[in-house]
């Protein structure tokens, strides 16, 4: 049996890359740029109805583009979140989208602008 977060996670994901988005179903240990990471949001899981068959998944996607310059990155990551919006599978209902930010990834990786897309799915355990 599949549980519903990792099926709302994968068709998600699948979606995304059908759509020619570097869109990842859980995070990496290390972050390609760009990338959408679908990531657990809190609370995680929400039963819908009585039965414990349909669930609500929240979920946080991680946008990440590079860090070139304030102009260029906010245009990317705005192009990116337009792209997610009209790749997204039916079931996904948008909450928001954060500010976006500067991040650093380290040193090995440097500087990334990012934003969170923040959405909630209706699974059911397969």
């Amino acid at each position: 049996m599949i549980p519903a977060s990792t099926s709302a996670r994968v068709a998600i994901a699948a979606a995304l890359q059908a759509a020619d988005l570097p869109a990842y179903p859980a995070p990496l240990g290390t972050l390609p740029v760009p990338s959408i990471v679908i990531e657990p949001d809190s609370p995680y899981l929400q039963p819908v109805g009585l039965g414990r068959d349909t669930w609500r998944v929240n979920l946080r996607l991680s946008i990440t583009v590079p860090a070139i310059d304030t102009a260029t990155s906010l245009a990317a990551i705005e192009q990116l979140a337009q792209r997610i919006l009209d790749a997204l599978p039916p079931g996904c209902d948008v909450q928001e989208l954060s500010q976006p930010s500067l991040q650093s990834l380290g040193q090995a990786q440097g500087s990334v602008y990012a934003a969170e897309l923040v959405l909630a799915a209706t699974a059911k355990k397969e």
